[in-house]
């Protein structure tokens, strides 16, 4: 019940998002108007079909202003993301649908979110804005490893543009499905086979779910900027090519609804050490979420 009362409020706050992924274009979920052909004239933009994040849609959305592509030195920002306050509760419903052979899924998805040493945060979305300045992406996809019946992240981000490559990594054959974009077909990663492309149509806040696992759930955010990340299991998080200006950076935890952030002034060619803390608290999360509270999270809350 936790499981489901939260994916209610996740759509509920769909004109919620971090800066970037609804304030042009149609809301998180809905299709955008498809151009016909891309800048060289080759990459038609209907459903379904593959674009690219040179083509004038995308970039009406990500360089509204036209602005040139910034060429001056950038600065890199890197730290760790950590978690305060109250444990992570068990999900015994969701444990109770995984299958035992499942064993990483039961790792991955055993508890409201995830924690690392000394309460580090995976599956943060980092993200820094305000700086003036046009940068590309440096890959045309982001790519997502399913493997042991989970994805490798509860958490993806992407630039509008940008393709979600889904691939498996194990013995299994996975059904990708992105909720919201309304693709016209089913998609399928075949055991150890080669990825598949899913392309979002707009950008928001999406749901990458498995047609036959619904434990299988990972956080999909579409920005339309390049300087966003996802920390790892250690907690840590690197953006490389982010552009001088006083900044704000971000860090958002979906499972909790929970973000933090800080300002700096940064400088090209120099690299900054941040630490961002997200403080959780399970009586305000079951209160936002409505959702009842387990007898196990009773006896691991933190006062």
């Amino acid at each position: 019940m936790m499981q489901r009362a939260l994916v209610g409020l996740i759509f509920g706050l769909s004109t919620w998002c971090l800066p970037g992924c609804d304030t042009l274009g149609p809301k998180a979920g809905e299709a955008a108007p498809a151009d016909s052909h891309a800048s060289d004239g080759s990459e038609k933009l209907a459903d379904g079909v593959p674009f690219s994040p040179r083509s004038p849609k995308v970039q009406q959305v990500v360089n509204s202003g036209k602005l040139p592509v910034y060429a001056g030195p950038f600065a890199t920002l890197r730290g760790t993301v950590t978690v305060s306050g109250d444990e992570a509760p068990i999900q015994e419903e969701v444990l109770n649908g995984i299958p035992a052979e499942c064993t990483r899924a039961r790792v991955v998805y055993e508890r409201l979110f995830r924690e690392g040493m000394k309460r580090s945060a995976p599956d943060a979305l980092v993200s820094a804005i305000g700086y003036e300045a046009y940068v590309p992406v440096s890959e045309d996809a982001v790519t997502v490893e399913a493997r042991g019946c989970a994805w490798q992240a509860r958490t993806v981000a992407l630039t509008f543009g940008q393709r979600l490559d889904v691939v498996s990594r194990d013995e299994r054959n996975y059904l990708p499905i992105l909720s919201g974009n309304r693709d016209p077909a089913s998609f399928v990663a075949i055991a150890n086979g080669k990825p598949i492309s899913i392309f979002p149509k707009s950008p928001g806040r999406f749901l990458l779910n498995e047609g036959t696992r619904p434990y299988m759930s990972s956080e999909v955010f579409v920005l339309k900027y390049p300087t966003v990340t996802v920390s790892g299991l250690d907690g840590r998080f690197t953006l490389n090519r982010v552009p001088p200006g006083k900044l704000t950076v971000t860090a958002f935890l979906p499972a909790l609804l929970q973000k933090v952030d800080t300002v700096l002034e940064v400088r090209g060619g120099q690299t900054y050490e941040i630490n961002l803390e997200i403080p959780f608290s399970l009586a305000r999360y079951r209160s936002a979420t409505q959702a009842p509270l387990p007898d196990e999270a009773k006896n691991t809350s933190r006062r």
